[in-house]
């Protein structure tokens, strides 16, 4: 039977999923807002074009895609739900749908994220990184489109990282790896940039990161070809755009840690994402971007350290808070691989080791005035930008 290119308003997928709506189409497929039929309330349909359905390696790709959302159970993570073939030969996924702006569109034109901000976006999307890493998952294609701000009622918004269609998984992945560029030149580590997928670990991702956080800081990436081989060029040959002078804060350290979270070579950089986050607040800490450190911890609220509001005048003091932070962030990965299934209002427990366990994500926002400015960047943009999850 011959696939639909595209499913219209109100027809139903294996009797569960009504289509509402499209969000968008791109290159390799689109994506709905659906309603569940027997539980209620919306969700996510993303399908492949039949172009790609009709290749092994396009569904392929697109199922692990699924499998890889299924096993990153994290809250900083998308949550896939299902995954299926329609009855007229259709491969979809049925993910949360996300309520709140992309960072791309919370950016704008030349927009400009505070220190604070830009920290508590590191600090979720390095966790949710550093629980695909501890899987053997790269994504390789991290960029303000595929981080998303949620809002929701009463709650500071949680970053939620999307789109894992071209990542590597391990072993999966390495007898067919081949010297193919994937990403987005402005986000690509040299090694990616060069088509060297056999070089690709999670320090790739680190780099990626590390665009990401000048990006939020400056409102431009570091890297500005005008064309993808002139961004190539600079990124492999390290030739970044200076920080520059900051407002109100002294920026040189912080530009010392970008640098090397954006090195030629990956042995120059980090060691890990959580490692580069890190080093970049403690960066802010020094240089008097942020008072206090940004806590993002995977725990129930109850055992949260408490980091008090160090002394602007004495400095040791500010860096052993540092430290204690430091320690926090390293426990936290043995956790990831326990998180609770999210998503449509199911509440559904994760097993790992042959336990059940509920995992809470609390965020603690430790900066003045960060409330509001939340709100500006979160307010009226639609429910879910969908067109990066259709690639």
């Amino acid at each position: 039977m011959t696939p639909f290119r595209s499913f219209e308003p109100d027809a139903v997928l294996d009797g569960t999923y009504q289509i509402v709506r499209r969000l968008a189409q791109g290159g390799m497929g689109s994506v709905y807002v659906a309603r569940h039929l027997r539980l209620g309330g919306e969700l996510v349909v993303k399908t492949l074009d039949v172009d790609y359905a009709a290749t092994e390696e396009g569904r392929a790709r697109f199922r692990r895609e699924a499998e890889i959302l299924a096993r990153l159970r994290h809250p900083n993570v998308v949550q896939v739900v299902d995954f299926n073939v329609s009855e007229r030969g259709m491969p979809y996924l049925a993910m949360e749908l996300l309520d709140g702006p992309d960072l791309r569109t919370a950016l704008g034109r030349g927009r400009v994220f505070s220190p604070a901000e830009t920290m508590t976006i590191v600090r979720q999307v390095a966790s949710a990184l550093s629980a695909a890493h501890a899987c053997d998952i790269i994504h390789r294609d991290l960029k303000p489109e595929n981080v998303v701000l949620c809002r929701a009622a009463g709650q500071m918004p949680v970053v939620k990282v999307i789109d894992f269609g071209i990542s590597l998984w391990g072993a999966r992945d390495g007898a067919k790896v081949e010297d193919v560029v994937f990403g987005t030149p402005e986000f690509m580590a040299p090694e990616q940039a060069q088509g060297h997928c056999d070089q690709i670990d999670a320090r790739a991702d680190q780099f990626s990161l590390a665009v990401l956080a000048y990006t939020l800081v400056t409102g431009r990436p570091p890297f500005r070809g005008h064309a993808p081989l002139e961004i190539y060029d600079e990124i492999i040959e390290g030739r970044s755009v200076p920080l520059g002078p900051r407002e109100g804060w002294n920026g040189d350290a912080v530009e010392a840690v970008l640098r090397k979270g954006l090195s030629a070579t990956k042995e120059s950089r980090y060691g890990s994402v959580l490692d580069f986050a890190d080093a970049l607040e403690s960066a802010m800490l020094e240089g008097g971007a942020i008072a206090a450190p940004i806590l993002v911890a995977p725990h129930d609220s109850s055992s949260m350290p408490t980091v008090p509001t160090p002394p602007q005048s004495t400095r040791a003091r500010r860096r052993v808070q540092v430290r204690k932070t430091k320690r926090v962030h390293r426990r936290a990965p043995r956790s990831l691989a326990m998180a609770a299934l999210l998503g449509l209002g199911l509440s559904v427990t994760a097993a790992a080791a042959g336990t059940s366990v509920t995992f809470r994500h609390r965020v603690d926002f430790m900066h003045a005035g960060l409330r509001s400015s939340w709100s500006r960047v979160s307010g009226g943009v639609e429910a879910f930008v969908a067109h990066h999850h259709s690639g």
